[in-house]
Protein backbone atom coordinates (compact mmCIF):
# COMPACT_ATOMS: atom_id res chain seq x y z
CA UNK A 1 0.00 0.00 0.00
CA UNK A 2 2.86 2.55 0.98
CA UNK A 3 4.52 1.91 -2.59
CA UNK A 4 1.27 2.34 -4.45
CA UNK A 5 0.52 5.68 -2.22
CA UNK A 6 3.99 6.65 -3.18
CA UNK A 7 3.62 5.46 -6.89
CA UNK A 8 -0.22 7.78 -7.24
CA UNK A 9 1.87 11.03 -6.17
CA UNK A 10 1.82 12.06 -9.58
CA UNK A 11 1.74 15.82 -8.03
CA UNK A 12 5.57 15.53 -7.62
CA UNK A 13 8.46 16.45 -9.66
CA UNK A 14 9.98 13.74 -11.75
CA UNK A 15 12.82 13.38 -9.24
CA UNK A 16 10.42 13.70 -5.75
CA UNK A 17 8.19 11.45 -7.29
CA UNK A 18 11.34 8.64 -7.97
CA UNK A 19 12.80 9.18 -5.09
CA UNK A 20 9.89 8.00 -3.67
CA UNK A 21 9.46 4.67 -4.95
CA UNK A 22 13.00 4.00 -5.21
CA UNK A 23 12.84 2.37 -1.28
CA UNK A 24 10.02 0.03 -2.21
CA UNK A 25 11.51 -1.37 -5.53
CA UNK A 26 14.37 -3.96 -6.14
CA UNK A 27 17.57 -3.62 -8.14
CA UNK A 28 16.08 -4.62 -11.26
CA UNK A 29 12.85 -2.44 -11.25
CA UNK A 30 14.82 0.87 -9.96
CA UNK A 31 16.82 0.62 -13.44
CA UNK A 32 13.48 0.33 -15.75
CA UNK A 33 11.85 3.33 -13.17
CA UNK A 34 13.88 5.68 -13.38
CA UNK A 35 12.39 6.18 -17.43
CA UNK A 36 8.86 6.27 -16.32
CA UNK A 37 7.32 9.85 -16.08
CA UNK A 38 4.70 10.38 -13.53
CA UNK A 39 2.86 12.10 -15.95
CA UNK A 40 1.78 9.07 -17.45
CA UNK A 41 0.37 7.39 -14.38
CA UNK A 42 -3.23 7.62 -13.16
CA UNK A 43 -4.21 10.65 -11.27
CA UNK A 44 -5.96 8.80 -8.76
CA UNK A 45 -7.03 7.39 -5.20
CA UNK A 46 -6.44 3.80 -3.66
CA UNK A 47 -10.14 3.49 -3.38
CA UNK A 48 -10.09 0.13 -1.08
CA UNK A 49 -7.66 -2.43 0.60
CA UNK A 50 -4.74 -4.36 -0.89
CA UNK A 51 -5.51 -8.05 -1.21
CA UNK A 52 -3.02 -10.74 -1.93
CA UNK A 53 -3.96 -12.43 -4.66
CA UNK A 54 -0.97 -15.32 -5.03
CA UNK A 55 1.51 -16.30 -2.28
CA UNK A 56 2.12 -19.77 -3.26
CA UNK A 57 5.95 -18.80 -3.30
CA UNK A 58 8.01 -17.68 -0.96
CA UNK A 59 9.85 -15.93 -2.94
CA UNK A 60 7.22 -14.35 -5.05
CA UNK A 61 3.55 -12.52 -4.12
CA UNK A 62 0.70 -10.83 -6.37
CA UNK A 63 -0.96 -8.20 -4.47
CA UNK A 64 -3.61 -5.67 -6.17
CA UNK A 65 -4.81 -2.47 -4.97
CA UNK A 66 -7.89 -1.05 -5.75
CA UNK A 67 -8.14 2.51 -7.20
CA UNK A 68 -10.60 4.86 -8.79
CA UNK A 69 -8.89 4.03 -12.20
CA UNK A 70 -8.38 0.42 -12.03
CA UNK A 71 -6.79 -2.58 -10.13
CA UNK A 72 -3.29 -2.18 -9.66
CA UNK A 73 -1.41 -5.44 -10.04
CA UNK A 74 1.70 -5.58 -7.77
CA UNK A 75 4.67 -7.97 -8.32
CA UNK A 76 6.59 -8.73 -5.10
CA UNK A 77 9.82 -10.31 -4.72
CA UNK A 78 12.43 -11.27 -2.05
CA UNK A 79 14.99 -13.57 -2.15
CA UNK A 80 15.30 -15.10 0.80
CA UNK A 81 12.75 -15.90 3.52
CA UNK A 82 12.77 -13.48 5.89
CA UNK A 83 13.82 -10.69 3.83
CA UNK A 84 11.47 -7.62 2.88
CA UNK A 85 9.71 -7.79 -0.12
CA UNK A 86 10.42 -5.35 -3.12
CA UNK A 87 7.99 -4.22 -5.79
CA UNK A 88 9.53 -6.26 -9.36
CA UNK A 89 6.40 -3.88 -11.08
CA UNK A 90 3.24 -2.28 -10.84
CA UNK A 91 0.90 -2.19 -13.49
CA UNK A 92 -2.81 -1.25 -13.67
CA UNK A 93 -5.25 -4.13 -14.94
CA UNK A 94 -7.81 -2.52 -17.68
Amino acid sequence: MAFIRAFLRTDLSRGDWYAGIRGFLSADAQEKYTTVDPRNVPSTEIVGGAAVVDASSVFLASVEVPTGAGVFAVTLSRSEVGEDWVVERAELQQ
